[in-house]
């Protein structure tokens, strides 16, 4: 390997820098040194040829292969800016981000076991061992510090959901990073940088006053009073299958949804309507669990009532979402809505229900009752159950 001609030469226009090296190149670029003496400067020089002859030395060991290789590696580097040490040194640091980092596996397993001890709903921890479930299929192994925004989006999008469904799972794995972050698994949140997908601004799925009334009349006994909370209360799911008979009270007309038994984990009461009393009246003398079956069980007997009310499928939150749209309609009282449905604000109400049916449709569907022999039905099927 040669090297430009080093030398010590006089330097006449410093006081104090008599003396200069000349020839020293670092990185390709000329650089001379300046000394006070000529000691100095011969001190400095032996030491410069010392680590050339050194650096000779190890140039000569190397391979073929591997000398071509730093070269196209170089010129691969070049457009950017970038040396070969620079790419070295950023494959080291994520080496050993990989090696002192937890996995994805086991991060969900610490997330899930922390939501346990913060006390959160059953339906919470299941949806999110369900939907982290999916995430840890593709990603179980990885070190969390190797996965970078641009693989969790491209995941995300191959789930081939509705944008919703997208959204929600990205809501999840943004809670699951925040974590890692806080707990210094990571340095930031990946998954801040990723977009939610935009909604179509469509109306909400409800049920015309016709369908619920042949979906109420083909329910079964022991899951009507859920199909008419759901309706005419707009309860949750969720909060149907926690709900218990002592927390409807009938004589006073309300329905209590306690803190633990509320999404938002805050008490709420819900004035009973007229026409909800009188499909809740047979029922009056039941006690325990409102719907004492599996949420699974709940699901598939509400998928049962399709083919009754003509749907070609049950629309997803039906009952809530119509409950909303046809009290909007009739009672104009958008702040009372938000407190039965259980949000902070009415911003949501006129965001969502404002305007989707008309007064005369509210009207009947307020005025849906039981028939009379719905009602003795009922009555001799818990007469019969009693005894």
């Amino acid at each position: 390997m040669r090297y430009p001609t080093l030398r010590i030469v006089e330097y006449r226009h410093s006081a104090t820098a008599k003396y200069v090296i000349e020839g020293v190149r670092v990185n390709g670029k000329r650089q001379r040194k300046f000394f006070a003496t000529l000691d100095d400067a011969e001190k400095e020089l032996g030491r410069i040829k010392i680590k050339q002859r050194k650096e000779g030395e190890n140039a000569l060991r190397l391979s073929d292969t591997l000398r071509i290789m730093a070269l196209d590696c170089s010129e691969k580097l070049r457009p950017f800016g970038k040396t070969i040490l620079d790419a070295t040194d950023f494959y080291l640091k994520f080496l050993s981000d990989a090696e002192h980092s937890i996995t994805v596996s086991d991060l969900i397993e610490e997330y899930l076991a922390a939501q346990k001890r913060l006390k959160r709903s059953d339906t919470h921890i299941s949806d999110l061992t369900q939907r982290l479930g999916r995430f840890k299929e593709n990603f179980a192994d990885r070190p969390v510090r190797t996965l970078t925004t641009i693989e969790i989006e491209t995941w995300l999008h191959r789930l081939k959901l509705s944008p919703q469904s997208i959204n929600n799972f990205r809501a999840r794995l943004a809670a699951l990073f925040s974590y890692a972050e806080k707990r210094n698994h990571i340095e930031r949140n990946p998954v801040s940088a990723i977009d939610k997908v935009k909604l179509v601004d469509a109306p909400p799925e409800i049920l015309t006053p016709d369908q619920l009334q042949k979906a109420l009349d083909a329910c079964p006994a022991d899951l009507l009073p859920c199909i008419a909370l759901g309706a005419f209360a707009g309860l949750r799911t969720a909060e149907l299958l926690r709900l218990e008979w002592h927390d409807i009270d009938l004589k006073r007309g309300f329905i209590n949804v306690a803190a633990s038994k509320s999404k938002t984990a805050k008490r709420r009461l819900i004035k009973i309507a007229p026409n909800l009393a009188d499909w809740l009246r047979p029922y009056s003398q039941k006690k325990g669990k409102l719907y004492p079956y599996s949420h699974r069980w709940y699901h598939l007997n509400v998928d049962l009532l399709k083919k009754p009310a003509e749907l070609s499928e049950w629309p997803n939150n039906g009952l809530r979402h119509s409950f909303a749209s046809y009290h909007l309609a009739k009672h104009q009282n958008a702040p009372q809505l938000a407190l039965d449905m259980g949000h902070t604000t009415p911003r949501m109400i006129f965001d969502n229900y404002r305007e989707v049916v008309r007064p005369e449709e509210a009207e009947r569907y307020w005025n849906i009752v039981p028939s009379s022999e719905e009602t003795s039905n009922v009555i001799a099927m818990e007469s019969e159950r009693v005894a």
